[in-house]
Parts: C-alpha cells; sequence; structure tokens
C-alpha cells in the first residue's frame, strides 16, 4: 500500500469514528428530553429536606438543561453545585421546567407546590425563546412575566435575558427589543436579571458552546449561563450564607 492509500484510509478511520461520535452525541440529545424531564419529576417528589438551601427552577428547555450530558450538568446543577460548595450547605432543587413552554405556560403549569415556592431560597426563572418563536406578541409575554412573578417571592428570583437569535415573526422586535422589555419589566418588581445575552452574544459563533442540535446548548456553555446567573445570585440577601 502506498503511503497516500495508507494516509487516505487512516484519515477515513478517523472521520469515520468522529462521525459515529456525533451521531451517538445526537442520540443522546434528541432521546434527552424525556429522560431529563423523568429525572427531574422524580427529584420533585421529594421532600424539603432539613437545613438545606432551596432552589426553585422555571422555564424551557434551558432550564431542563437539554443539550448537557447530564441533567445537572445544566446552568441550574451547575449554579446549585457552585452554591453548595461556596456556602458549604446542602443545596435541594425543584426543576417544575418544561422543553418547549412559553411564558403562559409557566405562568399556568409550573408555579409548583405552593409550600416549596415559599420555602425557596433562590428561584431561577428562563423563558422566552420559544414566545419569540412561536409567534407571541411581546407585549403578551411581559403580561404573562408580569403574572408569575407575582406569585414568586420576588427578592429571591433571578431571571434570565434571552441569548441571541433571529427576530420575532409577530411584530419583527429584535430579541434586543425584548430583553429591553424584559430589563423594563424586572426594574419594575426590583428583580435580578443574569445577562445570558451579554455572556453569550461574543460566543455566538463558537461551535463549542453549543450541543449536537445547534441550538441548545453544550456543558461549556451552559457553563456561560450558569456564570450570568451566579454573578447576580450573589447580589440576592443570604444572610449568613452568601460572603
Amino acid at each position: 500500500m502506498s503511503t497516500t492509500s495508507q494516509a487516505m484510509l487512516i484519515l477515513s478511520v478517523i472521520l469515520s469514528v468522529l462521525l459515529l461520535g456525533l451521531v451517538v452525541y445526537a442520540a443522546v440529545v434528541f432521546t434527552s428530553v424525556a429522560r431529563y424531564a423523568k429525572y427531574w419529576q422524580a427529584s420533585n417528589q421529594e421532600p424539603v429536606a432539613d437545613k438545606v438551601l432551596v432552589v426553585v427552577a422555571l422555564g424551557d428547555s434551558t432550564v431542563q438543561g437539554i443539550g448537557a450530558t447530564s441533567p445537572r450538568k445544566g446552568f441550574v446543577g451547575q449554579v446549585a453545585s457552585r452554591l453548595a460548595k461556596e456556602t458549604g450547605r446542602p443545596v435541594q432543587v425543584y426543576n417544575y421546567s418544561k422543553t418547549g413552554a412559553e411564558a403562559g405556560e409557566v405562568l399556568a403549569e409550573q408555579l409548583g407546590k405552593p409550600d416549596v415556592i415559599k420555602r425557596a431560597d433562590l428561584v431561577l426563572v428562563a423563558v422566552g425563546p420559544n414566545d419569540l418563536n412561536h409567534d407571541v406578541w411581546l407585549g403578551d409575554y411581559l403580561k404573562n412575566y408580569q403574572n408569575i412573578l407575582n406569585k414568586l417571592p420576588k427578592d429571591k428570583v433571578v431571571i434570565a435575558s434571552i441569548p441571541p437569535m433571529a427576530r420575532s415573526k409577530i411584530g419583527g422586535n429584535t430579541v434586543e427589543e425584548w430583553n429591553r422589555g424584559l430589563s423594563k419589566l424586572a426594574a419594575k418588581n426590583k428583580v435580578q436579571v443574569a445577562p445570558v445575552y451579554e455572556a453569550i452574544k461574543p460566543h455566538a459563533y463558537d461551535p463549542r458552546i453549543y450541543s449536537v442540535d445547534l441550538f441548545h446548548p453544550s456543558n461549556h456553555g451552559y457553563s456561560l449561563w450558569a456564570e450570568a446567573f451566579y454573578g447576580q445570585v450573589e447580589a440576592l440577601e443570604f444572610p449568613g450564607v452568601i460572603q
């Protein structure tokens, strides 16, 4: 066999292995919706333990952690892990999110158990891309979001700005306009905004931050989300907890 033929064979093997890896990863991502939902549903059934910090999570597939290699590798799990490490206290997560959810569905279906919401030390909310993509008017989105906030302990809430994405189909608003509306809503309600848009924008064309579906974040992408959230988590008042 000639040197050229050997090189071509080696290249072919490498490409085949890479392709197989992508296929396996794609299968993991596309089957993760049901698996991750089942994981969080089981976690949500656990009673609140003594002396824990309670984190409640609401929103869409990013809150589920779709695209990450496990549910706990999404930004919710990463924030919870960092909170536990830096406070020295166990953290219990109640994740009521649902893949594909819009703000109206969060309001109608995800507010969980009132006693858990009341007990929450931190509430993380990320919702908006599905509204923007599903022909929801910006005004209706903000109205639903306001009603969500009305049912939460606002001094414990951190919400996500919407990451860079396409212009909305209804009204033609840009994601920047949606985020300006969200920022005004947050200021009105005195809740913290995790600057996810600003965290993702400089890396928007870096394939490493996306999963194989080129839409949901990868583990690395979620680390950028987690960093954006945790900067605002530290701004909340946790007497004797966060130093």
